[in-house]
C-alpha cells in the first residue's frame, strides 16, 4: 500500500522522538560496522539506510480500510466472543485457570505463536517468529514503550529481509520491484503492527555501495493495543483479520505471496473443472483447493515477541 505521511503525522512523530535527523551527506554502505547480525541493528544502520519512523498510526494506515472488518459483522462478533471470555482479573491467575481455556481460539492463537514458532528451530522462506531483544527497554504493565532505535532496527531488518527474499521470486527481467512487508510486535501484553513499503529504486540502492540523500524509507507503526483488556483483544482480532484479508486479496505488493495465490487460483479452477465433470456423472463432489492461512501469511508477516 502506498504511504505518504501527513503533516500531522510528521509533527507528532517528531514530537515523540520517532523522527530523527538524517545525514546530510550520502552514506557509505561498504563500512564494516554495518555488517553485523540483524539483532544488533540500531541507529547506525537506520541512519545509513535513511529510515524514518512514523508512529503512532491507525490500522487504516497499515492496510486499506476496506479490509478492516466492521465491529457488527456476525463472523467478527463470533470470533470476538472468544476474546471476551477472560477478564483482566482472570488473567492475573492465568496459570491456575489456563486449563479452562484450552479450547479457546483466541488463547490458542497466541499460545501457538509462543510455543510452535518461537525458538522452535522452524525456518521457512521468511522467519515467522523471533524473540526480540528488549534493548534495555523495560516498562511496567500498561505503560507506553518509548521509541527505541535499537528495537526499530530489529524490526527494520525483518522488514527488509522479507522484501529481499520476496524479490528473489520475481522474474530476473523485472529487476528490483516495489514490495511491502509487515511485522506483528508483541512486548509484554502490548501489540503493535509495523509496516513498510519499499520501492524498487530503494532496494537497488541498498544493494549498492552508496545511499544518496535523495531517498527516505518510511516505516509506520500502529499505536499499542493492550491484550489484558477485552477491548484491546477485540481490536487485535480485527486488525489481524484485516491484515490477513489484505494479504489474501492479492492487492498486497508481496511477490512470493502473489505467486502462491496465482498457483492456488489456478489449482482451484482446475479442480473445479474436474469436480464439474464428476457431478455430470452423478457424483456431487467439492474439490476446490485451499491455501492454509499459516502457510500463506507466514510469507508476509513476521511475528516478534519481546
Amino acid at each position: 500500500m502506498h504511504f505518504v505521511p501527513t503533516i500531522s503525522e510528521i509533527t507528532e512523530s517528531r514530537l515523540n522522538g520517532s523522527l530523527v535527523d538524517l545525514p546530510s551527506e550520502p552514506s557509505d554502505l561498504t563500512k564494516k560496522d554495518l555488517y553485523v547480525s540483524g539483532s544488533r541493528w540500531g541507529q547506525t544502520h537506520l541512519k545509513a539506510l535513511r529510515v524514518q519512523l512514523i508512529e503512532p498510526v491507525s490500522p487504516e494506515r497499515i492496510f486499506p480500510c476496506q479490509f478492516l472488518p466492521p465491529s457488527d459483522d456476525p463472523g467478527t462478533q463470533h470470533d470476538c466472543s472468544y476474546a471476551r471470555k477472560a477478564s483482566e482479573d482472570t488473567l492475573k491467575d492465568w496459570y491456575l485457570v489456563a486449563p479452562e481455556f484450552v479450547h479457546n481460539r483466541f488463547a490458542s492463537l497466541f499460545g501457538d505463536l509462543a510455543t510452535k514458532y518461537s525458538k522452535s528451530g522452524r525456518y521457512g522462506v521468511v522467519p515467522v517468529a523471533k524473540r526480540r531483544h528488549a534493548a534495555g527497554q523495560y516498562v511496567r504493565a500498561g505503560e507506553e514503550e518509548h521509541c527505541c532505535e535499537d528495537i526499530l532496527g530489529q524490526e527494520f531488518v525483518e522488514l527488509l529481509g522479507q522484501v529481499m527474499t520476496q524479490n528473489r521470486h520475481v522474474s530476473e527481467d523485472d529487476g528490483w520491484v516495489d514490495q511491502e512487508a509487515f511485522v506483528v510486535n508483541i512486548h509484554g501484553t502490548r501489540l503493535k503492527i509495523t509496516a513498510a513499503r519499499f520501492e524498487g529504486e530503494y532496494l537497488a540502492v541498498v544493494n549498492s555501495n552508496t545511499m544518496p540523500v535523495s531517498l527516505t524509507q518510511w516505516v509506520r507503526r500502529t499505536y499499542a493495543l493492550d491484550l489484558r483488556r477485552v477491548e484491546g483483544r477485540i481490536e487485535v482480532l480485527r486488525w489481524l483479520l484485516g491484515l490477513v484479508q489484505y494479504l489474501y486479496s492479492g492487492q498486497a505488493e508481496i511477490a512470493l505471496l502473489k505467486k502462491v495465490l496465482r498457483w492456488g487460483h489456478a489449482t482451484t479452477a482446475a479442480r473445479y473443472t474436474v469436480s464439474k465433470t464428476k457431478r455430470r456423472r452423478g457424483r456431487v463432489e467439492f474439490a476446490a483447493a485451499s491455501l492454509g492461512s499459516p502457510g500463506v501469511s507466514s510469507f508476509a508477516v513476521a511475528y516478534r515477541s519481546g
